[in-house]
């Protein structure tokens, strides 16, 4: 049965309609603890090269170059852990916007005690799993075909949605489910990810701003499909 696109975004605006700034609050933290790791890597990085850059120009052309490899790689490597850590901060993102599309309304401090609570929890090591591997499968078959990754991408597009609503699973139940589920949609789910690109580019000629709509309605949406 195909999914009627425009009927399901249309819910998606209504759902919204009010709680939009809370939603998109929640969304930038969760995006902005995963994507500041990735920035406090990138700084050090910067730092060592110019350092590099210093001793070149100083006339020390045989400076020891160690440290600063040394100070690359450990920010790098832990900048990669601690976001890999951070990683089912997204599962229980997706099992809040289930509770929204469900008429379950929460304030915004009960938003996050919410999805922190349902990332550190007794599931946590299955959410880590599902995160980290179906990150290592999509690279694997990206790199491998680049069609492949796609299709395998959407073969696992609800895997998030489906460990943030059934916790006892495993990571490997989640994707096999996802894959049911989406068996004879994943044109479907392309063509929704499609759909977004003006809402995409909106955010971008809006320097951002139009992005606190366009993030709240993209999730919501996908909920609704999930649902």
């Amino acid at each position: 049965m195909k999914l009627d696109r425009a009927l399901i975004k249309s819910q998606a605006k209504e759902i919204i309609r009010g709680k939009v700034l809370r939603l998109f609050l929640i969304i930038f933290v969760v995006g902005l603890l995963v994507g500041s790791i990735s920035a406090v890597s990138s700084a050090i990085s910067t730092f060592s090269n110019m350092g590099n850059l210093e001793s070149m120009m100083n006339g020390d052309y045989y400076s020891p170059s160690s440290y600063s490899s040394f100070s690359v790689s450990l920010g790098s490597g832990l900048g990669g852990i601690v976001t890999l850590l951070l990683a089912p901060l997204e599962i229980a993102l997706a099992g809040m916007f289930l509770l929204t599309i469900r008429g379950t309304n929460l304030e915004l401090a009960d938003e996050f005690s919410y999805v922190f609570k349902n990332t550190f929890d007794k599931n946590y090591l299955q959410k880590f799993l599902l995160a980290l591997l179906r990150g290592i499968f999509m690279m694997l078959w990206m790199l491998l075909f680049f069609i492949p990754g796609i299709v395998y991408y959407y073969k696992t597009y609800f895997a998030s949605f489906i460990m943030a609503d059934n916790p006892e699973m495993d990571w490997k139940q989640a994707l096999e489910l996802s894959k049911k589920m989406s068996n004879g949609h994943k044109g479907e789910l392309f063509a929704l990810d499609l759909s977004f690109i003006p809402w995409y580019l909106l955010t971008g000629i809006t320097c951002g701003i139009a992005g606190i709509y366009v993030l709240p309605y993209v999730q919501t949406t996908v909920a609704l499909y999930y649902e």
